[in-house]
């Protein structure tokens, strides 16, 4: 399932260029100099593409999140090396939600926005343990106090008072996960506040709704942080399963995504349908708006279908999988069911299309060379084709967001054990 919703949500990919291209010496003017978008050249589209980038780079400054990163980066340095008398289970969820915390807004990776919407989401770990803690410098230990309601966690940042506090209300239900033989407890909302001298740096909250009766679970994460804003929401009904993304500095929407997949029993399904997951799903699609200026769309058409003669392929060429045959006969399959394009804001034009081709890698282990399949643009105005890899600087961007997109498939089986349970 996760190599299925990777592959049929291949847009998120693009979203990359809003950072990555912005270390390319030749940033352009994104100058059309009066062409149609549609005759636009491949070099030409970089450089408007590039001009966006731009502009998503003006909205966002690193330097807004430095004491954020900063008590962050203290508070994980105090648990790793302080004695701190918590269960071990806990002290690594308050250092995974730190960690979580650092990469969204140090790094704009909206996608990581996706840990805190799963039934094991550390925030609500943290959020079910109480006590006061302290930190000694001098004496590097944790001092507990009790506490009846709340986790808090008191440290200095430079000789500054921080604090981070966790707290959980509502209902509680309990889900049991078979794949861990692990309960997870999951509050109705739960919030994590980190403060410096008294001013709030971040809050990071998480709202779930779960219906045993409707077989849907309901669950949305924020975060804001120094003007800054992370959103996402995750459905999941026995027919669709979508999340939303949004990213925003102020009042200005940086980033919005969205993806989705229909299907039938997907909260509800049969024991052949454990056996056979394709069964459950139809289509999918997804949304990308990169500063109300570039929109791509991506669907796949029929995903069991798609499943179904990827399998065929696999097991033809079971004795050795990555070969040259097989990588291009999955690239058939793929480019047979998927489809994504890109368009500017105010245009009808496709500017380009997105495919998949076959590839050859040499790993350097051994004298063979392995095949792989690897996403393509496919510029309309003239049919040329390059891979995103050739195209983009990927080194920093939202191809999180894919990762994301793939966990999707994934959400709702940790809420199956309640949502089935009589």
């Amino acid at each position: 399932m996760r190599k299925l919703l990777k592959w049929a949500l291949p847009c998120l990919c693009f979203a990359a260029i809003c950072i990555g291209c912005s270390d390319d010496e030749n940033e352009g003017d994104g100058e059309r100099q009066g062409k149609p978008v549609s005759e636009l050249t491949p070099d030409e589209n970089k450089k408007e593409l590039e001009t966006i980038g731009l502009k998503v780079l003006a909205e966002i400054n690193p330097a807004d999140h430095e004491n954020l990163l900063k008590t962050l980066d203290k508070f994980s340095e105090f648990m790793d090396y302080g004695d701190i008398n918590l269960e071990r289970n806990e002290t690594k969820a308050a250092k995974s939600v730190a960690k979580s915390i650092r990469r969204i807004c140090g790094k704009n990776d909206l996608g990581g926005m996706m840990a805190f919407t799963r039934a094991s989401s550390d925030l609500y770990r943290l959020a079910q343990y109480y006590g006061i803690y302290t930190y000694n410098e001098a004496r590097e230990e944790w001092v507990r106090t009790d506490s009846n309601n709340n986790l808090e966690f008191h440290f200095k940042v430079n000789g500054k008072a921080a604090v981070v506090k966790v707290t959980a209300s509502g209902k509680e239900v309990a889900i049991d996960n078979e794949d861990d033989n692990e309960q997870y407890m999951v509050p109705e909302k739960a919030e994590g506040i980190i403060t410096l001298n008294g001013d709030e740096l971040c809050k990071v909250s998480a709202d779930s709704k779960l219906n045993k009766s409707s077989h849907t679970a309901d669950v949305t994460a924020n975060i804001t942080a120094s003007g800054y804003s992370f959103n996402v929401t995750v459905n999941a009904s026995e027919t669709k399963g979508s999340c939303d993304f949004k990213m925003a500095k102020g009042n200005k929407t940086i980033i919005t995504a969205t993806a989705s997949v229909n299907g039938q029993r997907m909260t509800d399904p049969t024991d052949n349908d454990i056996d056979n997951p394709e069964n459950l799903f139809k289509d999918a699609t997804a949304k990308v708006n990169i500063m109300g200026e570039a929109n791509i769309t991506a669907s796949c058409s029929n995903i069991k279908k798609m499943i179904d003669e990827s399998d065929n392929i696999y097991y033809s060429y079971k004795e050795d999988p990555y070969d040259e045959l097989w990588s291009k006969d999955e690239a058939e399959i793929y480019n047979k069911y998927l489809k994504a394009e890109l368009r500017y804001n105010g245009s009808d034009a496709v500017i380009a299309t997105f495919g998949f081709q076959a590839y050859e890698e040499d790993y350097g282990w051994d004298e063979k060379n392995y095949w792989d399949i690897e996403p393509i643009i496919i510029f309309t105005n003239d049919d040329s084709k390059i891979s995103f890899e050739d195209y983009f600087d990927d080194e920093v961007g939202f191809k999180e967001l894919i990762d994301s997109i793939e966990d999707l498939g994934d959400q709702y089986e940790t809420y199956l054990d309640y949502l089935l349970d009589d």
